[in-house]
């Protein structure tokens, strides 16, 4: 190649890195300015813009990694697509042109948003590569669900030390004065973490991972400490479960069990009354920095000279490493991070040969000399790639085959494909089942369909694979095409977890689901600016597990009490708190002291020998949807639960028999004379040794009782429900087709349908009155 044209061709892959860093949909898409003022809170700091670099060039001797050497000559695309720390340093751009030198007919496309995207790039099949940090569960679940197989996964890159956004290496700081100097991962386990019945190995849930509460340290003599110090309460401060940096912490320490400290004092970013912006690692260091008796986990540069950093050995060993670039770097320092590429096997079990190629370049001194080169993620040492070598070769000489688990075996990977799929035997046994009749509510009050205009065309809808299961995708589509014949609709509905990647990569007009989690709204709002635009599609089912079946509170029916209020069960399941998200926005006057802490029956009301009693709380597990959803609407969106919180996964045991926790809380609640738990209603898993309390926004009343009418008509306080969504994108006018459906969605020959499939709940008129003003009014701004 000629260097004329090669300054052509890297000048023409700048333009592509700039122009692909979002598909059309999302250049249309104007910020609104609440959640614009929300995104500078997750923006990295300025000071690391143009050629920042956190290490020196040459700093890491790469010599004894192998010098890359092409197996085959390759050509074509490659599209890659994560993180957009890749192109705010250069690291994309050093990796393509290094690259172009062995396969000069070799072209990259990039879309690099942000490290939320996770997966999505792979079961949408838009990317060859997907170049993120580590992966949470709800990461991890769409992708089972939609390809019923775990993506390939090869380390790229360790992340820095101390930057940022940069996957940096996780830190624990203790006040200056402390005299603590080191710590084991055991014992941040022990006080970070509380009792636990399992944990999480990605999605497969392990029972033996469970610990009791003896192991708990909450003095600082239990860390060896003496004199003044011994029987001091350790103050705990860190980051919620919810933020990414908490889950990936508790996978790391908690074994994935998300059982915290109830004590834990958690942080989100904010902006503080005179407007400025205040990170959660700013916070820690603030706070440990001004109480000698405190300690963190944190991501940060741990600046302040008010607070030191401790040294870390892994499990219970005493193999003490101190936190520095060169520890993080040769990975001695056990909480160091890392970037890695996932990937999709070919149906053939074999990578694409230009994306093996790549995957081989990277793990090269070629390519590791680029990320040192770039000066911000750290370069893999030889060991690492080594390992990540003998992944790719076994591919390239494994048999052709399909390939669900990749070459080399992964038990929890397997167990967690056959908890999916027993899951989708259990939910088709249930598809068939009709909960109520076709007459069971009077929809006469609704408003009938008519059609503003007869059109043609394809809608597209992804999402919630229960209308699939069951028979109310089918119903609907034939409803509306005897009113719209020339509307088609494609569905793709493997799960409502796809979550608005099918939005922001424009795969889908509708997503069909309830409200998303804390990353993929996050993804979201990074990419398009701003919320997306919902209209409720129906109520959550009575009691038919799965079809977002009535959340519930549960006693056992000898118990005394009938009624309690939200503000109560915040007492009962919840814990101190120093603020709360509602969705991606922290709420630091969310906040509450131990003092509304509910631990005994008599805090309730109950006398005699109930008044002394201890309140058991049992509930689901904490990385569920419906734990959130309680969480969201309970606890302030704090994820702060009572720390004796007794929670179960759904897995399945060796012989193929699943294990429910829909199953599992009514009978522990028959079992358990002073027990309580959040669950879902469901007839199929009551117990005679439950009952169901009323319940009540505000202590006092008026407390409303579970009924089937109560539910449709959202009296009943924690009614589930469905939504579809859509981009908002002012300035241009909401898709004809898609609101035709909608109107259709919101009539009664929409609603009807919803009600002869028998298992969701039809929208009441007074619902639907508030979703149809929604929709006609549209997003604003409409030409």
């Amino acid at each position: 190649m000629t260097a004329s044209n090669s300054a052509k061709k890297f000048a023409l892959a700048a333009v592509v890195l700039a122009v692909l860093v979002a598909p059309a949909s999302v250049l249309l898409a104007q910020p609104a300015p609440e959640v614009q003022k929300n995104l500078e809170l997750f923006q990295l700091d300025k000071k690391y813009a143009g050629d920042y670099r956190s290490y020196a060039d040459g700093r890491f001797n790469l010599n004894d990694l192998p010098a890359y050497q092409p197996q085959q000559a390759v050509s074509g695309w490659i599209k890659i697509h994560g993180a957009a720390t890749l192109a705010q340093g250069k690291l994309a751009r050093y990796w393509e042109e290094g690259f172009a030198r062995f396969h000069p007919d070799t072209h990259f496309s990039y879309f690099l948003p942000a490290a939320e995207v996770a997966l999505t790039p792979l079961y949408y099949h838009q990317a060859d590569i997907s170049l993120v940090h580590e992966l949470g569960f709800y990461d991890i679940l769409p992708y089972e669900r939609a390809l019923n197989s775990t993506p390939l996964r090869i380390a790229a890159f360790t992340g820095s030390f101390d930057m940022a956004g940069y996957a940096p290496a996780y830190k624990i700081i203790v006040n200056r004065d402390n005299p603590l100097a080191k710590i084991t991962i055991d014992q941040l386990d022990g006080v970070f973490g509380a009792a636990r019945d399992g944990g999480w190995v990605g999605t497969a849930w392990r029972i033996d991972l469970a610990r009791g509460k003896e192991k708990n340290i909450r003095l600082w003599g239990q860390l060896g400490l003496t004199g003044e110090w011994a029987n001091q309460p350790i103050k705990a401060h860190g980051y919620c479960m919810r933020d990414p940096a908490g889950e990936t912490f508790s996978d790391r320490v908690l074994k994935g069990s998300d059982k915290w400290n109830e004590k834990l004092i958690i942080y989100g970013p904010y902006f503080d009354r005179g407007g400025k912006a205040l990170s959660i690692e700013e916070q820690l260091a603030e706070a440990v920095g001004a109480d000698k008796y405190s300690i963190a986990f944190t991501l940060g540069e741990a600046a302040s000279p008010k607070v030191k950093l401790l040294s870390i050995a892994p499990g219970a060993s005493g193999d003490y490493v101190e936190p520095t670039a060169d520890s993080v770097q040769s990975r001695k320092y056990p909480f160091y991070r890392e970037g890695a590429m996932y990937l999709n096997l070919r149906p053939n079990g074999k990578l694409r040969p230009l994306v093996e190629e790549f995957i081989r370049y990277v793990l090269s001194r070629d390519g590791q000399s680029q990320v040192q080169r770039d000066g911000r993620y750290l370069p893999l040492n030889r060991d690492t790639t080594e390992s990540q070598l003998q992944i790719v070769n076994a591919i390239a000489a494994a048999p052709t085959q399909a390939a669900k688990v990749g070459p080399l075996k992964d038990e929890n990977a397997e167990a967690s494909l056959l908890t999916q799929a027993r899951r989708a035997i259990a939910i088709a046994k249930r598809g068939k089942e009709t909960r109520y009749p076709p007459d069971q509510f009077d929809l006469s009050d609704l408003p009938a369909y008519k059609p503003k205009a007869i059109l043609d065309g394809w809608i597209r809808i992804h999402g919630l694979n229960y209308i699939e299961t069951a028979s109310l995708r089918k119903y609907w589509e034939e409803a509306f095409a005897k009113v719209q014949p020339g509307i088609k609709i494609s569905w793709f509905l493997p799960t409502s977890a796809v979550g608005y990647s099918a939005l922001y990569y424009d795969t889908a007009d509708l997503l069909l689901a309830s409200e998303r989690g804390f990353s993929d709204s996050l993804a979201y709002e990074k990419i398009m600016g701003r919320k997306p635009f919902a209209i409720e599609s129906h109520t959550g089912s009575f009691d038919l597990p799965g079809w977002a079946n009535t959340p519930v509170i549960i006693v056992n029916i000898k118990n005394p009490l009938t009624k309690i209020s939200m503000e109560e069960l915040d007492g009962v399941f919840g814990a101190e708190r120093n603020g709360g998200w509602q969705g991606t926005t922290w709420h630091p006057e969310y906040k509450r002291g131990p003092e509304k802490n509910i631990r005994t029956w008599g805090q309730l009301g109950l006398t005699g020998e109930w008044a002394d009693k201890r309140i058991n709380v049992y509930g689901f597990n904490l990385r569920y949807n419906t734990s959130t959803g309680f969480s969201d609407i309970i606890l302030k969106g704090s994820g702060k639960f009572n720390e004796d919180l007794i929670a179960t996964g759904n897995y399945a045991l060796p012989n193929g028999k699943r294990v429910a926790g829909g199953d599992f809380l009514p009978r522990a609640v028959s079992s358990d004379l002073h027990a309580i738990a959040f669950t879902n209603y469901s007839e199929e898993y009551n117990q005679p040794g439950m009952k169901v309390l009323d319940l009540a926004e505000k202590k006092g009343g008026p407390y409303v009782k579970l009924s089937i009418e109560n539910a449709r008509n959202r009296a009943y306080p924690m009614a589930s429900y469905n939504s579809f969504m859509m981009n908002a994108t002012p300035g241009t006018p909401m898709n004809p087709l898609v609101k035709e459906f909608l109107n259709f969605i919101l009539s009664r020959e929409g609603q009807t349908e919803v009600q002869r499939d028998g298992k969701h709940l039809p929208l009441t008129a007074e619902i639907i009155a508030r979703e149809r003003a929604k929709l006609d009014k549209g997003w604003g701004n409409e030409p």
